[in-house]
Parts: structure tokens; C-alpha cells; sequence
């Protein structure tokens, strides 16, 4: 006799499938700082746990996409009472003119959860997959 299990894991992090550039309508990977983009992908909704800790943000990285800039504390991050669209499956917002022009691994950190239960959820983080380039238009 033989029991097998098997289990499905399906991940519950946020999954970012494309980036726009909302002045030039590009998905090319190239942003203009300073001007509104929309991210799209799955649970990507920005839930805060009253900590502040909610998050997109802009990782400085090698062409190749290999972050350079390992403390956190010096990434740009806009929060989600910056955004101007606030959707599982859609973000929208201003890149900060602080953001200097240079190539970005986009990520976003966040509590949501589809349950609703988000205090009891852990803080989950999702990556971009592409390099973004941001230049000054």
C-alpha cells in the first residue's frame, strides 16, 4: 500500500506582468521620472498594516538586473497614499522627481490578501522580472 500527496503551492506574492509608461504608452521598460506609470499583475494592491511598510519601490540594479544597492532604507518607494490607482490588479501612480535616471528592478510589498484577513498575513514582496530604465523627458 501506497499513499501519495501531493500539494499545489501556489504562490501568494504580488506578480508584476507589465509596466506602462503613461505619457509615451511604451511597455518597453523605459519611464519617464517624474510622470505617472501603471503597473499591472496579480495582487499587487497596497495594503498597509498601520506600519508604513506597503510599498513600491525602485531597487537600483545593474543592466543585467542584479540589484546594486542592497539596503532597502535607499530605494526610492512610493507608498499607497501616493498612488492615484490602488487595484489587485493595477497601480498607478507618479515616479518621484527625487528618482535620479538610471536602470530599477520595480518591486512591491504589501499586506493584501484576497481573504481580507491582512493583519494576520505576512508582508509579501513581488519583483518585476524586466529591468526599468528611467530617463528625464
Amino acid at each position: 500500500n501506497l499513499d501519495i500527496v501531493v500539494t499545489d503551492y501556489v504562490s501568494q506574492n504580488p506578480e508584476i506582468e507589465e509596466v506602462v509608461d503613461l505619457k509615451t504608452r511604451t511597455t518597453d521598460g523605459t519611464v519617464c521620472a517624474g510622470k505617472d506609470i501603471k503597473v499591472s499583475g496579480k495582487r499587487l494592491k497596497l495594503v498597509d498594516s498601520k506600519t508604513g511598510m506597503a510599498y513600491v519601490a525602485f531597487a537600483p540594479c545593474s543592466p543585467d538586473g542584479m540589484i546594486t544597492e542592497p539596503d532597502q532604507a535607499k530605494w526610492v518607494k512610493v507608498i499607497a497614499s501616493e498612488l492615484s490607482v490602488n487595484k489587485p490588479s493595477e497601480l498607478q501612480f507618479y515616479i518621484p522627481d527625487s528618482l535620479p535616471e538610471g536602470t530599477y528592478k520595480i518591486q512591491v510589498s504589501t499586506w493584501y490578501s484576497r481573504s481580507g484577513r491582512n493583519a494576520k498575513v505576512p508582508l509579501r514582496t513581488g519583483e518585476f522580472d524586466k529591468v526599468i530604465r528611467v530617463v528625464r523627458k
